[in-house]
């Protein structure tokens, strides 16, 4: 004889099992959500030689400013420009208007480069980095932390002075 088989689950445990799998299913969502959107890094080098390059002198040192798509949504970047210390306004780095440059950047081609001659520019008074993409957004990379503070030592004593 088969004997019949009885399951019994309490009211309890349907609701916790509910209630971890809606938390698991959040916490997904949201890191689907997060990972989804553009993530921009700027990376900063200086004394940078370019080879084998018909545009850059291989003679030269440049300053090389690397834009990464972090996330997975495409984004378009427009421009770059560095604020110097003690400058009233910004300097357009002139690889923002040449076509050679990647504008577009996807999961498959996260990178792209603008150049500037290190003879124009001296590294050590950049005081950040200003990149604007497609849609007017700004990302901003600071250099360095000293320098900023110096900076608005600088203004601080200017502010004081003028009185």
């Amino acid at each position: 004889m088969i004997k019949e088989l009885s399951i019994n689950i309490s009211a309890t445990a349907v609701a916790w099992y509910g209630a971890i799998l809606a938390t698991i299913s959040f916490i997904y969502s949201a890191y689907s959500v997060w990972r989804d959107k553009a993530r921009i890094k700027i990376e900063f080098k200086k004394d940078v030689q370019v080879m084998n390059m018909p545009l850059y002198d291989s003679k030269n040192k440049y300053i090389n400013i690397s834009v990464i798509n972090r996330g997975r949504r495409p984004i378009r970047i427009e421009k770059a420009l560095l604020k110097m210390v003690n400058a009233k306004g910004f300097s357009l780095l002139s690889d923002s208007f040449v076509e050679h440059r990647r504008k577009i950047l996807t999961e498959e081609h996260p990178c792209s480069d603008f150049l500037c001659l290190q003879d124009d520019i001296n590294p050590d008074k950049i005081w950040y980095i200003l990149v604007i993409d497609g849609t007017g957004k700004k990302y901003i990379k600071y250099l360095d932390f000293f320098g900023s503070l110096e900076h608005l030592l600088f203004l601080i004593k200017n502010i004081y002075e003028k009185k």
